[in-house]
């Protein structure tokens, strides 16, 4: 039977859910990811999740600006 890996595959889900639809899950998965690589021990799937997370994340304050400049602008 494979070891299964619940933190890993919690934050690899949240880090991929995060990039469609919520991205504050990406913060979630950053954590988790990192808690799960080391209790778990290093895998892959926790390293992806917090991978995942941290583009969540930077992606977020990278367009954030961009969208509030442009609902400022058609406010005028």
């Amino acid at each position: 039977m494979a070891d299964s890996k619940p933190l890993s595959i919690i934050a690899l889900i949240l880090g991929i859910i995060g990039l469609f639809i919520f991205w504050w899950l990406g913060i979630i998965a950053i954590v988790l990811g990192a808690i799960g690589n080391a209790k778990e021990g290093k895998n892959g799937m926790a390293i992806a999740g917090i991978v995942l997370g941290i583009i969540d994340v930077v992606c977020v304050w990278l367009i954030l600006p961009f969208i509030l400049i442009m609902l400022g602008l058609s406010m005028i």
